[in-house]
């Protein structure tokens, strides 16, 4: 192999090597998506200041406790008046009984379908 093939192959193999270095070098903005084209990288958007933490007055603790309160009072009589709905509705009728006659003619008619039955498997 000649020698200046053998150095451009060299040459070649040092780029790619290169390319790769400079590409693990450099420093890792976020895992995940990349960023679209018009967005700017994580390392330039300004940092917002810390917000202050928020207190909430007693008026304030007072009206919601009041809008709270009023509400599970609405939810209460709106129990109480289903269950007062559900009282006076009737009851759903539970079905008749079998007379002696029906008994007996079920009773017949399962004692033939099990001797049919042992027969056939016997």
């Amino acid at each position: 192999m000649p020698t200046e093939h053998i150095l451009t192959l060299l040459i070649s193999e040092r780029d790619k090597l290169n390319r790769a270095i400079e590409a693990l070098g450099a420093p890792m903005n976020h895992r995940g998506r990349p960023a679209k084209a018009g967005q700017l990288p994580a390392s330039v958007v300004p940092v917002p200041a810390q917000s202050r933490k928020r207190n909430l007055s007693a008026a304030g603790r007072r009206a919601i406790v009041a809008a709270t309160k009023k509400r599970w009072a609405l939810i209460r009589a709106g129990k109480a008046a289903k269950a007062a709905v559900s009282a006076t509705a009737p009851v759903a009728l539970k079905r008749k009984p079998m007379t002696a006659a029906q008994k007996k003619a079920l009773s017949v008619k399962m004692k033939a379908a099990w001797a049919k039955r042992k027969q056939s498997k016997g």
